[in-house]
């Protein structure tokens, strides 16, 4: 990579040694072990690790040695930007941009937001690392409220590896692999290098379909189709856990006339290995990643060329160092074109120029190919030239015009109940309620919708938008107006929530 965590170690060695404590926050459990074992291997100093994987005793046991200061680090994910540290000294936010960082439900919060509140308030450096910044923190960096320090070359001899767009109008697939992706896959084969195959999807494929009559396998709970994972021969929705069966006649028509529409990894895998039967091919999501240890292990075996084919989603586009993939293969980068959310393109570039980093980060060239239906659209372009900056460039001026973050705070509202039409009526009180809140006139409430999504788990949704450019008065506007609401005969008819700077618009 750039060398981003040679400048986190640097950093965190000269924090140690002059007698403070750094806090390391990561985004995933799976980069924990390989983060940790740089460390001890440079610090030699004591570290504290806190993440979901551990058991409470583990947990309490790191949160006291926080605490006491008797860890020099402190590594962890989202919820450890709020352990307590006796002498704090720097934070570091390893892949800022990571959407992983939000906690989405209960006590909902940003942990890089956070993280950047207490090193303003411990008087103390905070450093955010990504090749792929947030357009919030590029926003701040141009308006020069944060500082901008660029790595713009690999670290060693490492060159950025060739970007090639595939168009898959002009290509024939077979179970979502061109002959341009399989031929470059044998080439790496033959030279004893690996690859990586991603594709964004778990499961087997995301729909099953009647070719006579139409019909497809719906989630009985939820506005979504279930995916078919054919090992354990089950239908799934992958949004509330619901599983069935999977069948094996159409329940609509009668006939044997199914058929799984789409790949997912469990499809690709098997293809895989069907086209090289002598390769050993693993593949790593979540439905085959258990504890963190496990992990770690599979991660391993990756690292040390016992995998020729590596095929995941994600979870393998985030900050991992394979020193032998030298070719990654996208099988469909188009998801994040078709997003009703606004973040949407944004996020298919990051995750595209993250899993893209993962190819030749050593001496041997890498190589990555992109399949996309969409090959005029000018983020390929800009993919190609490794050009994120220009990227950022354009989609800002856009968010500006359009009057959408970072340039206006965005407050989304969101109503459930398992009786269809409560959100709704509960969201249109609400937005009568804040016509007559102080501060009215510096924000714009935008009518109610149903979600996206509007029923999911048993549960009917919908959602109020309130934006402003003013940030005191839209604080101060919130402030007054969810008091009322929560006083208020019509909050208890609902489950409602209030999201400030959503990550997420459904």
């Amino acid at each position: 990579g750039s060398g981003k965590t040679e400048v986190y170690l640097d950093c965190v060695s000269r924090t140690v040694s002059g007698g403070r404590q750094a806090l390391v926050l990561v985004p995933e459990i799976s980069l924990t072990p390989q983060l940790i074992a740089r460390f001890e291997a440079r610090l030699g100093a004591s570290l504290a690790v806190l993440h979901s994987g551990l058991t409470d005793a583990e947990r309490h046991r790191a949160w006291w040695r926080a605490r006491d200061g008797s860890a020099a680090v402190v590594m962890g994910t989202r919820s450890a930007v709020f352990a307590p540290l006796a002498r704090p000294g720097v934070i570091v936010v390893d892949e800022e941009h990571d959407l992983s960082y939000k906690q989405r439900e209960g006590f909902r919060y940003h942990a890089r937001d956070i993280a950047v509140k207490r090193a303003q308030l411990a008087d103390v450096p905070v450093i955010l690392g990504s090749a792929t910044p947030s357009l919030e923190s590029m926003a701040n960096a141009v308006s020069g409220r944060y500082g901008h320090l660029k790595l713009k070359s690999r670290a060693g001899s490492a060159k950025m590896p060739r970007v090639e767009i595939l168009d898959v109008n002009r290509l024939a697939l077979n179970d979502g692999l061109s002959a341009p992706v399989v031929g470059a896959i044998r080439d790496r084969i033959s030279c004893g290098e690996q690859s990586l195959v991603f594709v964004n999807r778990r499961g087997f494929s995301p729909v099953i379909v009647c070719t006579e009559c139409g019909w497809q396998a719906l989630c009985p709970r939820c506005d979504a189709r279930q995916t078919l994972h054919r090992r354990t021969g089950r239908v799934i929705c992958h949004h509330c856990g619901s599983q069935a069966s999977a069948p094996v006649k159409c329940p609509q028509c009668r006939t044997a006339s199914l058929f799984p529409a789409g790949e997912g990894t469990q499809r690709v895998e098997e293809a895989l290995v069907r086209t090289f039967p002598k390769a050993r091919v693993m593949r790593i999501d979540s439905d085959v990643a258990g504890p963190a240890e496990e992990i770690a292990r599979v991660l391993q075996a990756v690292r040390e060329r016992e995998v020729d084919i590596l095929v995941g989603t994600q979870m393998l586009s985030k900050g991992h160092d394979f020193a032998g993939v030298t070719l990654v293969c996208v099988l469909s980068a188009d998801q994040g074109l078709y997003s009703l959310d606004f973040r949407g393109p944004e996020r298919m570039f990051q995750q595209l120029a993250q899993v893209s980093g993962r190819a030749g980060r050593r001496e041997s060239p890498g190589a990555v190919l992109v399949q996309t239906a969409h090959p005029e659209n000018s983020a390929f372009a800009r993919l190609q030239q490794h050009d994120f900056a220009g990227y950022a460039k354009e989609v800002l001026m856009e968010r500006e015009a359009a009057g959408y973050p970072p340039y206006v705070r965005f407050a989304l509202m969101r109503a459930e109940s398992t009786r269809a039409g409560a959100p709704m009526t509960f969201l249109r009180s609400a937005a009568l309620a804040g016509e007559a809140v102080a501060y009215r006139k510096a924000v714009e409430i935008i009518a109610p919708v149903p979600s996206p999504m509007e029923r999911r788990a048993g549960r009917f949704r919908a959602q109020l938008l309130v934006r402003s450019k003013d940030e005191h008065q839209f604080h101060c506007f919130l402030e007054d107006w969810v008091q009322g609401i929560e006083s208020s005969r019509d909050a208890a008819a609902v489950r409602w929530s209030i999201d400030v700077d959503p990550q997420e618009m459904y």
